[in-house]
């Protein structure tokens, strides 16, 4: 199979891989970097009646949490030449940058009603769905009791009519939800979002490119959807894109930072971070797209 045969399907091999992804120049830098960033930014525990004055503090500190374990996630699946697989949380880090981004945006009373209405619409579906799958008295096995269901259930149009009015005064054009197009439109990530959303999404649904660009073949040779190389490169992605999606969902949280819960230790100094920083800048940018999937030949670098 070529790429001509099949788009997306390559047969000129990738650059060779290394013995393991974990043995990269770049896993080697983000597995040093990262521990000194959780020191600069830690993540700890929020005071409960500030985060009720803004629930913004709940999001921000959770979504710095999952970022770090994804990160974390990432280096423990190379370790066993598995992570490709992270591709995934780049589509999560890249819908929680562009939240925070656009949460930290509004006015305190806005994000409050958005917060709230959002969780409750989310809340009282999935409690619908389960009652619907398993039925009512698996439910009230599992202690759900019929009139609570019933009264929750019963909140379902309060949550979409307050979504309706956030609607109509925050402006976003259809749905129930703001969608995440919409969003990174607010904030000014239109570009960030149209190379990544759209090519993440291929990571968590079925994609028939994706399964395609995965499938690999020299000429008379059997087919493998385990080519090495290009693992290797997939991996190099996710670790490449998480930690500067990390770096992009701080910057707008800053005001917010400490409410949030996340403070930082005075043992990371500029002669402890700046070399660490350093060693993974100059590992470079990955491309999603590499040009053996096409079987172009990746020019070599002129040196300068």
């Amino acid at each position: 199979m070529t790429a001509t045969d099949q788009p997306g399907s390559g047969s000129t091999p990738l650059e060779p891989g290394p013995l393991g992804q974990h043995e990269s120049q770049r896993a080697k830098a983000v597995a040093e970097f990262l521990p000194i960033i959780k020191e600069l930014i830690r993540v700890c525990n929020l005071r409960a009646d500030q985060a009720a004055k803004d629930f913004r503090l709940i999001v921000i500190n959770g979504a710095l949490r999952r970022q770090f374990e994804a990160l974390n996630s990432t280096l423990l699946l190379a370790s066993q030449n598995l992570g490709h697989h992270a591709v995934a949380f780049v589509r999560t880090a890249l819908e929680e940058m562009l939240w925070v981004a656009y949460l930290t945006s509004l006015q305190l009373d806005d994000s409050q009603r958005l917060l709230l209405a959002m969780a409750q619409y989310d809340h009282i579906r999935s409690l619908s769905a389960q009652r619907e799958f398993i039925g009512d008295s698996h439910m009230v096995l599992l202690g759900f009791p019929i009139t609570f269901m019933d009264t929750v259930e019963a909140k379902l149009p309060e949550a979409k009519k307050e979504l309706v009015q956030l609607r109509q005064k925050l402006g976003w054009t259809s749905g129930v939800l703001p969608s995440l197009d919409w969003i990174a439109d607010q904030v000014g990530k239109k570009d960030v979002y149209r190379y990544l959303h759209s090519a993440t999404s291929r990571s968590v649904h079925f994609s028939a490119g994706e399964t395609f660009r995965r499938t690999w073949a020299a000429p008379g040779r059997q087919l493998t959807t385990a080519m090495p190389e290009l693992r290797a490169h997939l991996s190099e992605f996710a670790l490449d894109k998480l930690w500067h999606l990390l770096m992009d969902t701080v910057s707008p949280a800053v005001p917010l930072l400490q409410a949030a819960g996340i403070t930082s230790s005075d043992a990371i100094t500029d002669e402890r971070l700046l070399p660490v920083l350093d060693n993974l800048l100059a590992c470079g940018r990955v491309p999603l797209v590499h040009v053996s999937e096409w079987n172009l030949v990746q020019p070599q670098r002129i040196e300068q």
